[in-house]
């Protein structure tokens, strides 16, 4: 699924806002020590970071270093109208 289909799921299908889409590697997640599933649920190119075992205090940093992570590149998908 492309970053724009992914975009589109979610704000079409689904009915949730967003500004675009961001994304980080596998090899980002496994340097913060967490580990990513597809799952494929609800949609097959669906997956997830498990963030079980940390506290809420671990796991606002680990997010906020993947979020750095993620930003530290140019954006996979964003609406030209985004932040209108």
């Amino acid at each position: 699924m492309t970053a724009q289909a992914s975009y589109d799921y979610h704000t079409t299908e689904l009915k949730l806002s967003s500004v675009g889409v961001l994304g980080v590697t596998v090899a980002e997640v496994v340097a913060a020590q967490r580990t990513f599933t597809r799952d494929g649920v609800p949609i097959a190119a669906h997956g997830f970071i498990d963030f079980e075992g940390l506290s809420n205090g671990q796991a606002k940093k680990v997010a906020q270093r993947l979020q750095q992570a993620a930003l530290a590149r140019p954006w996979l998908y964003q609406p030209e109208n985004a932040g209108a």
